[in-house]
């Protein structure tokens, strides 16, 4: 069963909100549990460096969370070609060997949640208009 939309929350806004959930989950998953997040991506490095990583990915969600539930929709409109670039990024990386296989994984999400976004852009708005700035 679907779960109501926020009230006063655009479409695209909540893929937004639905990838800074996304970014949090990983932001956490880095920071509380390194070793293990760099043992599922198989690097290897120092902990703390995972951990920066974390931190980083947290700063993000939160940017990302706030733009959405401001309906910031150049900000939110600005997300999309940044994810589908970040993914695109993420496979020549794997396809260069300078990284690892699971990174790919991160791509997928990235081109999904960025896909979302974009075709909610292009739909009308099903709960209140994105404000014009």
């Amino acid at each position: 069963m679907r779960a109501a939309p926020r009230a006063g929350l655009s479409a695209p806004a909540r893929t937004v909100i639905a990838h800074a959930a996304y970014l949090t989950v990983v932001g956490l998953a880095f920071l509380l549990a390194p070793e293990r997040v760099a043992w599922l991506l198989d690097v290897t490095g120092e902990p703390y460096l995972v951990r920066v990583i974390g931190l980083l990915t947290l700063c993000f969600a939160a940017y990302y969370a706030q733009f959405a539930r401001h309906e910031d929709r150049p900000l939110i409109g600005a997300s999309v070609p940044v994810r589908f670039c970040l993914a695109a990024a993420f496979v020549l990386l794997v396809m260069a060997d300078l990284a690892p296989m699971p990174l790919l994984a991160f791509a997928l999400v990235d081109v999904v949640g960025a896909a979302a976004t974009a075709l909610a852009l292009r739909g009308r708005p099903t709960v209140g208009p994105l404000p014009a700035h």
